[in-house]
């Protein structure tokens, strides 16, 4: 599987694009510092997580779609009852290797979009 993590920022037309860069840079470098991440957060976001597995849990439907999409990306709808578990499995270490792995030693994409004009 596949994805991408998209940071940006919308500034006045007179920043100049290495200034646009250069702030979101020091953000990234902010975020290695891994300050941001507790056990308490984690703990938040886990419980996040097995709520909105829960909920998934109450209407048919809405866990027939649940059991669909594992059955289509990982080829078995009984493994979406193995999320629980994984989900209370994830620890500090986990969380800090996965973002180091695919933000941190990433080479970003960086684009600087401006309007074609001027708006009055």
């Amino acid at each position: 599987s596949g994805g991408f993590l998209r940071f940006s920022a919308v500034y006045p037309t007179y920043r100049l694009k290495s200034t646009a860069h250069r702030l979101l840079k020091d953000a990234i470098d902010q975020l290695e510092s891994m300050e941001w991440l507790t056990e308490d957060k984690l703990r938040s976001a886990k419980k996040l997580a097995l709520r909105s597995m829960y909920q998934t849990t109450l209407s048919s439907e809405s866990l027939a779609g649940s059991l669909g999409i594992y059955l289509l990306y990982y080829g078995d709808g009984r493994l979406f009852f193995c999320k629980k578990k994984e989900i209370e499995s994830i620890t500090l270490a986990d969380v800090q290797r996965v973002f180091r792995t695919y933000v941190l030693e990433q080479t970003p994409a960086k684009s600087y979009l401006t309007p074609e004009t001027r708006l009055p």
